[in-house]
């Protein structure tokens, strides 16, 4: 959150534009159902312009990303879907 708010972008942002600039073909589904939520889906392209232009940024924030896999389900399996 603290990335997102230094770059001016909210988090669907920051996360978009960190994909996007990963160093494989990713292909991202945003799940966008208003203008609003697009429009701000769209702020992701100039942050993953930043972070191709400065790939140790990114992998520094990937890294800081990283959540074990049983720890990931174990938070997956407790949130409410609705």
């Amino acid at each position: 959150r603290n990335t997102a708010a230094s770059m001016g972008v909210a988090l669907d942002a920051l996360v978009l534009g960190l994909v996007l600039a990963a160093p494989f073909r990713p292909q991202v589904l945003s799940g966008a159902v208003s203008v609003e939520q697009l429009q701000s889906n769209m702020d992701a392209l100039p942050v993953r312009d930043h972070f191709l232009q400065h790939p140790d940024e990114w992998a520094t924030l990937m890294d800081s990303c990283r959540q074990e896999e049983a720890a990931y389900w174990k938070d997956r399996s407790g949130l409410a879907w609705h």
